[in-house]
C-alpha cells in the first residue's frame, strides 16, 4: 500500500514495508509543480507543461513527458492529473488540456461584463498565462445592510432596508422591507442576484403576493461611488402582483394591460458591510526563508515600517503580520515553518491582503512572507497598499464588484512590473476608461537594487 500526504512545501510518501520518503516541492508563479528534491537538495524529478496544462518534457519542451517515474499525480496549477486519460481533475470541474475546455460548463458566469465568460466551458477566459482556476467553488462574502430611498413617477417616494450575504464575485441573497409613502403600503420580499440578473418574491399590503425577475445593466453612477445611485432607465424586467397582474418594464417604460407609460425611477442606497474576505495574493517575487531574509522578525518589520511612516493604523492598514500562522476565519492561506505563505492550491506568495468590512469603513490586514531584499519587501507591501487604497476609494454600495477586483489587480501588478518585468498583469483594463496609474502617494520608496527571482525558488 502506498500513501501520499501533501504537506505545505513538501510531500510525505509512505510505502508499506519501506522507509518513508520526504520530498520537497517547488512551484512556479501559477502554482504548477516544477520540481521535487530530496533532503539534500538534489533534484529527484522535474516537470513541465504547455500553456494549457498538458505535460511535456522538462528538458525538451517540443516533446511530451514520457510519464516514467512521475512520483505524484499533482502538476499543472497544483491539480491532480489523471494521466491514463490525459485530463486534469480541478475539483469543481474536470479539464482537458488538449482542447483547453472543461468537460462540464461553469455553473456561474463569473464576470457578466466580460463576454469571454459566456463560454462556460473555457479555461481562464482563454488566457492561462494570466489566470488560474483553483477550484470553481464559491465562498460566502460579507454580510451587508443597505438603506434605500427611491422615487418613481407612478409610485412616488419609497423607503427600504435590505440585508443579506454575498457569494464572492457571483451572487447575493437577502431580504428586503419597504414602505411606499404615496399608498402607505408595506412590502416584504426575499431576493437573489447573479451578476446583473435578479429575482424576488414576497408580499405587499396593497398588491398582495408578488414576484418578479429582470436584468439591471451597470449604472454609470454606482460602480465606483461609496453611495450607490440606481435607476430603472438601465434595466429590463417582468413583474407580477396578485392585485395588479403582470407588467413589464423596459428602460423606464412600464407595460401593462392599460398600455405603455413612461415610469422613470431613481434611488439612492448606502450599504454597510460586515465581515472579512481574502482578496489578493501577490506573486512570489524575492521570497526566501526567514533565516535568509532581510527582516528576520515581526519586530524588525514593525520598526522598518515605522521608519518609512507605514504600518498598522496608517492609510487603511489594520495590521501587518510577519510570523503568525493563524489567518482570519475564512482562510485560504497557510504559513510554513520558514514563514513563507502558501495559497490553498500550493502557490508561494510574497504577500496577501484580507479586507475587513466595518460598516462604511474598509481596512486591510497584510500578511507578508520573508524577502531577500528590502526592495522586494517594499514592492510587495506597496502592492497590497494599492488594493486597500482602491477598495477605500472605489468600493460602492453593490456587494458584487468584479470590475473593481480586476481593475485593482491590473494596477497593482502593473506597478510590480516596473521592478519585476517578467510579472504579468492579470487583465487588460484598457476598455473601461479608468486610469491605470491610480496609485496612492504614500507608497514606500523602493530600496534598490532588487535581487532577481531564481528560475525556481529554493530555501
Amino acid at each position: 500500500m502506498r500513501k501520499i500526504h501533501y504537506l505545505s512545501g513538501a510531500i510525505l510518501i509512505q510505502n508499506e514495508g519501506k522507509a518513508d520518503s520526504l520530498l520537497y516541492t517547488y512551484s512556479d508563479a501559477q502554482g504548477s509543480l516544477i520540481a521535487l528534491t530530496d533532503a539534500n537538495g538534489s533534484i529527484v524529478r522535474r516537470y513541465a507543461y504547455d500553456p494549457w496544462g498538458a505535460r511535456r518534457d522538462a528538458d525538451n519542451w517540443n516533446a511530451k513527458d514520457n510519464g516514467d517515474h512521475l512520483i505524484v499525480s499533482r502538476g499543472y496549477t497544483g491539480h491532480e492529473h489523471l494521466d491514463a486519460f490525459g485530463i486534469i481533475n480541478m475539483n469543481g470541474h474536470v479539464y482537458d488540456p488538449y482542447t483547453a475546455q472543461f468537460f462540464s460548463p461553469d455553473t456561474y458566469v463569473q464576470a457578466p461584463g466580460d463576454w469571454l465568460n459566456y463560454n462556460r466551458y473555457s479555461y481562464c477566459s482563454g488566457n492561462p498565462f494570466r489566470y488560474t482556476d483553483p477550484s470553481g467553488n464559491l465562498q460566502i462574502g460579507p454580510f451587508y445592510i443597505s438603506l434605500n430611498i427611491g422615487w418613481s413617477a407612478q409610485g412616488g417616494l419609497s423607503f427600504g432596508i435590505s440585508a443579506g450575504v454575498g457569494l464572492e464575485n457571483v451572487a447575493s441573497v437577502g431580504i428586503s422591507i419597504g414602505f411606499g409613502a404615496k399608498y402607505s403600503n408595506f412590502s416584504f420580499s426575499v431576493n437573489g442576484s447573479i451578476g446583473g440578473a435578479y429575482a424576488y418574491a414576497g408580499f405587499d399590503t396593497k398588491g398582495g403576493w408578488m414576484a418578479g425577475a429582470g436584468y439591471s445593466f451597470i449604472s454609470p453612477f454606482s460602480v465606483w461611488s461609496p453611495v450607490s445611485i440606481n435607476t430603472n432607465m438601465f434595466g429590463v424586467g417582468l413583474d407580477y402582483s396578485e392585485n395588479g397582474g403582470v407588467s413589464g418594464n423596459y428602460m423606464g417604460m412600464s407595460i401593462n394591460s392599460g398600455g405603455i407609460s413612461f415610469n422613470p425611477s431613481i434611488g439612492v442606497s448606502a450599504t454597510l458591510k460586515y465581515g472579512t474576505e481574502v482578496v489578493y495574493s501577490d506573486l512570489s517575487n524575492d521570497v526566501t526563508s526567514r533565516a535568509n531574509s532581510i527582516l528576520k522578525s515581526q519586530q524588525e518589520m514593525i520598526d522598518y515600517l515605522a521608519s518609512v511612516n507605514q504600518g498598522a493604523g496608517i492609510n487603511g492598514v489594520e495590521s501587518v503580520d510577519y510570523e503568525n500562522t493563524v489567518f482570519p476565519k475564512k482562510q485560504t492561506e497557510t504559513r510554513d515553518a520558514d514563514g513563507i505563505i502558501h495559497t490553498k492550491d500550493g502557490r508561494i506568495v510574497s504577500g496577501v491582503t484580507y479586507l475587513h468590512y466595518r460598516g462604511f469603513k474598509i481596512t486591510g490586514s497584510i500578511y507578508m512572507s520573508p524577502h531577500l531584499s528590502l526592495g522586494g519587501f517594499d514592492v510587495t507591501f506597496n502592492h497590497e497598499l494599492i488594493h486597500i487604497y482602491h477598495y477605500n476609494k472605489y468600493s460602492g454600495g453593490k456587494l458584487i464588484n468584479d470590475k473593481l477586483k480586476s481593475y485593482s489587480e491590473y494596477v497593482a501588478h502593473s506597478y510590480n512590473q516596473q521592478y519585476f518585468p517578467n510579472e504579468i498583469a492579470p487583465i487588460d483594463f484598457s476598455g473601461y476608461g479608468y486610469s491605470h496609474t491610480d496609485i496612492p502617494s504614500y507608497l514606500i520608496p523602493v530600496s534598490l537594487p532588487l535581487i532577481p527571482q531564481p528560475s525556481f525558488w529554493i530555501k
